[in-house]
């Protein structure tokens, strides 16, 4: 029984000593490589996460397959646009200001709709 405890004695006394030598810090290019490995990996694992959103989330903006496309916008002053918008075939110009949205016009027809633009356009001071 002594024999043991002298034993586990001396055991415990060089495990650190030992432990101490084994240990270095790791040199500048091993923790500049783990740096770039673990940049790597997040990047690559952000990229595999956008790619699964756009595949499973179909409501982000800018998905292909919308029934409802802004085609332009143009500003009119502070706080006053209008805005032309396709909505399953149809276009709409829409007048966007503090107060509200207005629809100024609809037509299928691009023509058509040339010609409402322009008289819009006139009828304003």
């Amino acid at each position: 029984m002594r024999i043991l405890t002298a034993l586990i004695l001396l055991l415990a006394q060089a495990v650190p000593v030992l432990a101490a030598e084994a240990i270095q810090p790791p040199g500048m290019l091993a923790s500049t490589l783990k740096v770039l490995g673990s940049l790597v990996l997040v990047i690559g694992l952000g990229l595999v996460i956008a790619a699964l959103a756009k595949k499973r989330l179909p409501m982000l903006p800018g998905q292909r397959g919308s029934a409802i496309r802004v085609l332009e916008t143009r500003g009119l002053g502070p706080k006053k646009a209008v805005a032309l918008v396709e909505v399953r075939g149809r276009e709409f110009l829409l007048g966007l200001g503090a107060d509200g949205v207005r629809m100024l016009a609809e037509t299928s027809d691009s023509t058509r709709f040339e010609r409402e633009l322009d008289s819009q356009l006139e009828q304003q001071p």
